[in-house]
C-alpha cells in the first residue's frame, strides 16, 4: 500500500472507507471536491454517510459492506475493475474500532486478490496528522 493522496486527482474512481473527510481532512476534501467538479470522478463511501459538499453515494455503513467490497461481491466492484486508476482511502480510525483485526485481515486479502495497480491505490489517512508535534 502506498500513499495515493498525492495522485488522487487523476483517479476516475475513489472509494472512501470510514472517512468523514470534511471533518477529518477538510483541505483534502476540498481538493477532492475540485477534482470531482473538474473531472466528474466517481466517488463513493463505505462506513460513513456525511455531507462532503458534493455527491458521495453511500455504499453501506457497516463492516459487512466493506467485506463484500473486498471479496468482490459488492456492485461497485465492477466499476472499480473497469477503472483506469482506482483509489481506496481508509481512515486510521477504522483501526481503533473493535473490528480492527478483521479490517487488517480484509486489507491483506484485498492485497492478494486484486490487480497490483489497484492494491497500490490503497491509502490510509491519519486523521490526527494535524496534531503531530502539539
Amino acid at each position: 500500500m502506498n500513499d495515493c493522496l498525492e495522485n488522487f486527482e487523476y483517479s476516475d474512481c475513489i472509494i472512501l472507507v470510514a472517512s468523514d473527510l470534511k471533518k477529518e481532512l477538510p483541505l483534502f476534501n476540498a481538493r477532492l471536491r475540485s477534482s470531482f467538479l473538474k473531472d466528474n470522478s466517481t466517488i463513493s463511501s463505505i462506513g460513513c454517510n456525511s455531507d462532503n459538499g458534493f455527491p458521495v453515494p453511500s455504499l453501506g455503513l457497516g463492516i459487512q459492506e466493506f467485506e463484500s467490497f473486498i471479496e468482490g461481491r459488492h456492485p461497485i466492484c465492477s466499476l472499480v475493475s473497469k477503472s483506469s486508476n482506482a483509489k481506496v482511502v481508509l481512515s486510521s480510525e477504522i483501526f481503533s474500532s473493535s473490528d480492527s483485526a478483521f479490517v487488517s485481515y480484509l486489507l491483506a486479502l484485498f492485497n492478494k486478490k486484486v490487480p497490483h495497480d489497484i492494491a497500490n491505490g490503497v491509502s490510509i489517512i491519519n486523521i490526527n496528522a494535524s496534531s503531530v508535534g502539539s
